[in-house]
């Protein structure tokens, strides 16, 4: 019964420190937005673009480290895009992104599992088109990523720590086109990890072991397509009105790994929506 109990109040707590989190990112976004001045054209001028976006979806875990049971559940997230070019009318566009993801996905039993991972993208992508109202761009990105699943049923190993690096091919593709003096902005955004490395810990290691007696032989791997076969799609709607710049979108977030006979996956889709705001540099 005490260890019903001590899970019900872990379980409360972890709720609530979950809606802290995203309402102190409410309000860091707004007090960001407000400090940002709208354009009214990306041509002939250097420029630079802030997207805020929250999301809310579903979310598809499976950690065999942890439970071999697949976990589904509701997930949240929160999107900061920083993006600008490099120099005035210049070709290459720099698109520093910030992501934090939080779900507690639960098994056919009632169970919960919490995940929450915070993840960091710096692309470099060079402008082949932008010619009627069409955009393309191709590069690569820095991709940081580091976070943890916790599941409270678990005695001896209750949780498992996630952290990867790799390098991406990115890839953007926009249109942009007016309905009745309203401008539209369509973006489509492809990202793939095609080299660097994953933390897993080896089939049947504790972390006891890892951390206290030094067994960590093992833990950091290489990872490309053949282990890591994973992809962040997001597609965008960007709708001007007079005072401000409403953002509409859809992630479709890829994220699984095979190494140390262990299989991870993370399949995630959000729906998002938010606010751009345009800044306008000499």
């Amino acid at each position: 019964m005490r260890v019903t109990n001590c899970n019900s109040i872990m379980a409360m707590k972890t709720k609530c420190g979950f809606a802290v989190f995203f309402s102190a990112l409410l309000l860091f976004a707004c007090s960001g937005g407000a400090a940002a001045q709208d354009g009214n054209g990306f041509e002939g001028a250097r420029h630079k673009t802030v997207r805020t976006m929250f999301g809310f979806g579903r979310q598809d875990v499976l950690d065999t480290y942890l439970s071999p049971l697949i976990y589904k559940g509701f997930d949240l997230r929160f999107v900061r895009d920083i993006r600008r070019s490099a120099a005035r009318n210049g070709r290459i566009m720099l698109d520093n992104s910030f992501d934090i993801d939080a779900s507690m996905p639960e098994n056919k039993s009632g169970y919960r599992e919490y995940a929450l991972l915070f993840n960091w993208n710096y692309a470099v992508r060079y402008e082949l088109l932008n010619r009627n109202g069409w955009r393309v761009e191709c590069g690569g990105a820095s991709d940081l990523a580091v976070g943890g699943l916790y599941n409270p049923h678990n005695g001896n190993n209750p949780a498992s720590v996630r952290a990867s690096y790799s390098v991406d091919a990115s890839f953007l593709a926009g249109y942009s086109f007016s309905i009745r003096q309203r401008r539209i902005d369509l973006e489509y955004k492809l990202d793939v990890p095609l080299l660097g490395a994953v933390f897993s810990p080896v089939y049947g290691l504790s972390y006891y072991e890892m951390f206290e007696k030094g067994s960590r032989d093992g833990v950091v791997r290489f990872a490309s397509l053949h282990n890591r076969p994973s992809m962040k799609n997001r597609i965008t709607a960007d709708v001007r009105f007079d005072f401000l710049t409403l953002s509409f979108g859809y992630m479709w977030d890829v994220n699984q790994t095979s190494v140390n006979n262990l299989k991870t996956h993370y399949y995630t889709q959000s729906f998002l929506i938010g606010f751009k705001k345009y800044i306008w540099t000499r």
